[in-house]
């Protein structure tokens, strides 16, 4: 069980850093840039959460197959990427439009550089979306249980392949307490 939770930690990590780096740019370009068709691409980059996760699983294990990410670390936080982005945009669009854009104008007309107005007074102002994006990517690639099933391969048992395995194969009353401890975690982290 301890090996299950440090590999779903080790790929629920690198999956939210990921996930906010994108969403950060992503943002940025949407309400800071005169990007055409903006807020088109918010609109697109949330299909992932409409769509069905099994569809992206089927579609992913021949792309994976193809290129020989199957059964492989990095293909499960690129697949996991996909479900937790759409999260971390949400936020990160919020917090962002929170932010005037003039806080920018003003520090560059006092000598600021671009990049250090939007690190000095934006990226400052942005953090607590950050930390609450990233909360949510990582219990979005914690908690994944089908692209693991599909993409995972025998070597890569997460926390929840591990209780799916054990819940659909045997009968094991530790499983109530590891379902128990994680709801009480997610609750702690979420609250």
């Amino acid at each position: 069980w301890l090996r299950s939770i440090w590999l779903s930690v080790k790929l629920a990590a690198p999956t939210a850093l990921l996930s906010v780096a994108i969403a950060v740019l992503a943002a940025y370009a949407i309400h800071r840039t005169r990007l055409p068709g903006g807020q088109f691409l918010a609109f697109a980059s949330l299909t992932s959460l409409i769509a069905p996760v099994s569809a992206y699983a089927v579609a992913l294990y021949g792309f994976y197959a193809l290129t020989g990410l199957l059964g492989r670390p990095v293909g499960i936080v690129l697949s996991h990427t996909v479900l937790a982005f759409p999260l971390a945009l949400l936020v990160t669009n919020a917090a962002l439009t929170r932010i005037p854009q003039e806080l920018e104008l003003v520090a560059m007309t006092l000598g600021a550089s671009r990049w250090r107005a939007w690190i000095g007074i934006t990226g400052r102002l942005l953090v607590p979306g950050l930390i609450v994006s990233f909360v949510f990517a990582f219990l979005t690639s914690f908690d994944e249980a089908v692209f693991i099933n599909f993409l995972g391969g025998p070597g890569l048992v997460t926390l929840p392949k591990a209780i799916f395995d054990s819940v659909r194969f045997g009968v094991d009353p530790l499983i109530t307490a590891i379902a128990t401890i994680l709801m009480i975690i997610s609750a702690v982290i979420a609250g």
